[in-house]
């Protein structure tokens, strides 16, 4: 909360234990932007060969310029995705590390 961020976090275990299919996690990323102080939404899923990453912002938040700088990504400044080849823990804590300065930068 002190970030005004929601994370949802998803292994390929997570995955396959609850019999994922294509489609179930559409939209997923949004449901972070309806809880109250949150400004920036996050999704991050594990597939068997990438770590891909979905960001959704309310205002003046470009969190497509975040994913181009960090995660290979792009797209429009409210939403955008991303993708990287690491393991998802080490996505998650690179996601926790540069998102401090990120929304420093972009003061509400």
């Amino acid at each position: 909360p002190e970030l005004g961020t929601a994370l949802i976090v998803l292994s390929n275990d997570d995955l396959l234990r609850y019999n994922y299919q294509p489609g179930d996690t559409e939209g997923l990323v949004n449901y972070g932007l309806s809880i109250r102080g949150i400004r920036m939404a996050a999704f991050i899923v594990e597939r068997p060969d990438i770590v891909k990453l979905s960001l959704r912002s309310k205002g003046a938040l470009p969190v497509n310029e975040f994913l181009t700088r960090h995660f290979n990504g792009g797209g429009h400044g409210n939403a955008a995705g991303g993708h990287a080849k690491e393991p998802l823990a080490s996505v998650v804590e690179r996601f926790l590390r540069e998102v401090p300065a990120f929304l420093s930068a972009h003061p509400a």
